[in-house]
């Protein structure tokens, strides 16, 4: 059986104090009056809210990574799936369509994709643009692996696209 530490139960009540610390910032009093009703001090009532919150960030974190991971796994495997079809004589435009919508949709889901509309609300010293130098990569810092996935979506556009035209 294994053994709680001799901390653990200080542990479970401090989290429930940030808990409840919480709840009462959620029903909107102040750091104040969550003091009042929990016999503490201001600054402890702000500090508890604070870690509470940097909690659930962690927490919220670490669950939408999992969810993106695994939506990536479906999205490689229904290409895995997809594409001896795309590059077959049989392969139809709906089929490289397919694959390409799904090229797009990794791209989106791995962070890779840009958004497609920006508006302009800045303004230069001029009231014109605002002047920019254009960036380059430095592709000696991209480690191998990044270096890798790249060329392999290259490579499965480049066949995408010459599939298309024949």
């Amino acid at each position: 059986m294994a053994r709680l530490s001799k901390n653990a139960p200080a542990k479970v009540n401090a989290s429930l104090r940030r808990r409840e610390a919480a709840e009462l910032r959620a029903r909107k009093l102040t750091f104040e009056e969550i003091a009042g009703q929990m016999s503490i001090s201001e600054t402890r009532a702000r500090q508890l809210c604070t870690e509470f919150d940097a909690q659930f960030r962690v927490e919220n974190q670490a669950l939408a990574e999992t969810i993106r991971d695994e939506q990536l796994n479906e999205i490689r495997l229904m290409k895995h799936v997809l594409f001896p079809v795309v590059i077959s004589p049989d392969g139809t435009p709906r089929h490289v369509d397919s694959y390409i919508k799904l090229l797009a949709h990794e791209a989106t889901i791995a962070g890779a994709k840009a958004p497609t509309e920006v508006k302009n609300t800045l303004q230069g010293p001029d009231g014109g643009p605002v002047q920019t130098v254009a960036a380059t990569m430095d592709l000696s810092k991209v480690d191998t692996d990044r270096l890798q996935m790249l060329h392999a979506m290259l490579q499965d556009i480049a066949t995408a696209q010459a599939a298309i035209k024949t």
